[in-house]
């Protein structure tokens, strides 16, 4: 498989290894704060160094937080999440129908959540070759700094799948949009 940009270009193994990545990393040196390093496990190959942090994770402000706390990952885990859906739907079989228009019910009330951001300390360092032909990396995660939250889906956009997303943004135009008019942009383009 080839994995390029939107003009045609090989991507980087950094970037590669982050778009297949579940999680979601940020904070990036870009590779190229130190110059390139001369790699000897990866054959002597110059190198671009990337750190990354991960963007934590993205939970409703009405949420429980007990079933957070002290946990700890240093692998792909969907299965706290799967298991909170399915207690949630089975708790509130009863109001499924309002759950779909609305986040919550409260004291027999319908009340939106926030989404709120929640730190995660966890980081990886990439170190990938310059040259966009050779396709191998060294991933060294941060010792002693595990995602503090599960997993996310494993589903997640290819990197073609994302470039016609954000042509769909474009004319659809950003603000004030919901998902179902960036969806029919979709079916224009």
């Amino acid at each position: 498989m080839e994995f390029k940009d939107s003009d045609g270009e090989y991507l980087s193994m950094s970037n590669i290894i982050k778009n297949v990545c579940i999680d979601g990393w940020e904070g990036g040196t870009g590779g190229y704060k130190n110059g390139p390093i001369k790699v000897f496990a990866l054959d002597g190959e110059l190198c671009q160094r990337s750190s990354q942090k991960c963007r934590g994770s993205f939970l409703c402000s009405l949420r429980n937080p007990k079933p957070w706390e002290g946990y700890e990952r240093w692998k792909y885990d969907f299965e706290p999440f799967r298991e909170l859906f399915i207690r949630t739907r089975r708790n509130m079989n009863h109001h499924w129908d309002m759950l779909l228009a609305r986040d919550h019910i409260h004291d027999g009330k319908l009340v939106d959540g926030q989404i709120e951001q929640r730190p995660c300390t966890a980081g990886l360092t990439i170190y990938s070759p310059l040259n966009k032909m050779v396709r191998k990396a060294i991933v060294i995660p941060e010792p002693k700094k595990p995602h503090n939250h599960p997993s996310y889906s494993a589903e997640k956009l290819t990197v073609e799948a994302e470039e016609v997303w954000r042509a769909a943004v474009r004319a659809a135009g950003p603000l004030g949009k919901t998902v179902g008019q960036i969806w029919r942009a979709l079916l224009i383009l």
